[in-house]
C-alpha cells in the first residue's frame, strides 16, 4: 500500500510527538527532523488538530503537542482520516450476489 504525502506526514508527526510526550514541539523541529516542507506540515497539523489528535499552541515558532494519550491513537484511524478515498481492496466494493 502506498500512502499519500499527507498521510505519511501525519504518521510521522504523531510518531515524533509520541516520542516527546513531555513537551510542546515546534513545527520547525519536526520539519527539520523529517525534511518536510513547513507549509505542508502546517496543513497536516491542522488536519490532525481538527480530528482531535493534536493541540496547537500558538507561539512564535508554532508549537504542537498530543491532545490524546498515545494508547488511544490508532494507526488505522489516522490512515482512514488522512486518506478518505483509499480503497484497500476492490473486492469490498462488490455487492453480494443473491444465491
Amino acid at each position: 500500500m502506498q500512502l499519500s504525502l499527507h498521510a505519511e506526514c501525519a504518521l510521522r508527526v504523531l510518531q515524533y510527538l509520541g516520542a516527546h510526550p513531555d513537551r510542546a514541539v515546534s513545527t520547525a523541529e519536526i520539519s527539520d527532523t523529517y525534511s518536510i516542507s513547513k507549509n505542508h506540515l502546517v496543513r497536516v497539523m491542522q488536519t490532525l488538530s481538527d480530528d482531535g489528535y493534536l493541540r496547537l499552541i500558538p507561539r512564535r515558532a508554532g508549537c504542537v503537542s498530543l491532545a490524546k494519550e498515545p494508547d488511544f491513537i490508532h494507526l488505522g484511524d489516522i490512515v482512514r482520516q488522512a486518506e478518505p478515498t483509499l480503497r484497500l481492496a476492490e473486492c469490498f466494493d462488490i455487492k453480494q450476489i443473491p444465491a
